[in-house]
C-alpha cells in the first residue's frame, strides 16, 4: 500500500540515533534513546510514504483532468 512501514529498522535506528540522540547517548539510557529513535523513524517513514502517495494521486488526478478537458474540447 501507500503507507509503508520502515523495513530496515536497524538502519533507521542507526540513522535516527546519529541525528536525534547523538548528545544524549552518554547521559540517557540506550533503551529510551532507541525507543525514541524508533518512534521518530516510524513517524518520518509514514509521513514520507503518505506524502509520496498524495503526490502520485494528485499527478494522476491532474492527468485525468487534462484528458477530460482535451476530450471535451474536441
Amino acid at each position: 500500500g501507500c503507507i509503508t512501514v520502515c523495513k530496515c529498522l536497524s538502519g533507521c535506528i542507526i540513522v535516527c540515533c546519529i541525528s536525534v540522540c547523538m548528545g544524549l547517548l552518554v547521559s540517557v539510557r540506550l533503551y529510551y534513546c532507541l525507543s525514541g529513535c524508533i518512534s521518530v523513524c516510524m513517524a518520518v517513514s509514514v509521513l514520507v510514504s503518505v506524502s509520496v502517495c498524495m503526490a502520485v494521486l494528485v499527478s494522476v488526478w491532474l492527468d485525468c483532468m487534462t484528458v477530460l478537458v482535451s476530450v471535451r474540447l474536441y
